[in-house]
């Protein structure tokens, strides 16, 4: 069903992983590729980030986000789809590349994002899932130093809300039928993980 993808082909990858998988930082080798190739023609689409500087800000619904982050809950859905929904609605215009980092958390954001992609008609669709342990995903946040990840409690919270969710997502994508799935080791140096991303993509 799925042909080779190949640098300037249209293409849709959603990273999956655990906190601390390094799904950022592959998406930034993946881009850093694809610009070495000439393709400059890419929608990035992350939560995360938005999230963050959202909480930093001083309103009524960031003071309770950021509650729920010192109380180690995860975010409520419609803040995460609100996060990426936002970023499509207003940077896509058609580009050729979309990039999905840590969505769909939850089952009932995978239909969201399934029903944007079909949508906007967006082709070869494929899910990444970077594969780690809990112990090297957790030895891995404490070298980002980042407020969240500096939780005990809330990374222990996302870690097991990822092995709670993560496997009715992956079976979801993959009974649909529009997504191929690829496994990664995520167990490896970087450019290791990077490697076998670009040769499981075909680039």
């Amino acid at each position: 069903m799925y042909s080779t993808i190949t640098v300037m082909q249209e293409y849709t990858i959603i990273f999956i992983g655990k906190s601390g998988a390094g799904k950022g930082t592959q998406i930034k080798s993946l881009f850093e590729h694809l610009k070495q190739n000439g393709e400059e023609s890419v929608t990035y689409l992350e939560a995360g980030q938005t999230l963050r500087d959202f909480i930093a800000s001083d309103t009524y619904t960031s003071k309770l986000a950021l509650s729920n982050n010192t109380s180690g809950k995860l975010q409520p859905a419609f803040l995460a789809v609100w996060a990426w929904v936002n970023r499509m609605i207003t940077s896509y215009t058609g580009q050729k590349i979309v990039c999905v980092d840590g969505a769909p958390r939850k089952l009932n954001e995978a239909y969201i994002l399934d029903e944007m992609f079909d949508f906007y008609n967006r082709k070869n669709r494929v899910v990444v899932y970077i594969n780690v342990s809990d112990t090297w995903a957790k030895e891995r946040l404490k070298g980002r130093a980042r407020g969240d990840d500096t939780n005990e409690a809330s990374v222990e919270t996302r870690l097991k809300w990822f092995a709670e969710n993560s496997p009715e997502i992956l079976a979801y994508f993959e009974k649909t039928q529009k997504y191929k799935i690829i496994t990664i080791q995520g167990e490896q140096s970087v450019e290791m993980v990077q490697a076998d991303i670009n040769n499981a993509l075909g680039l």
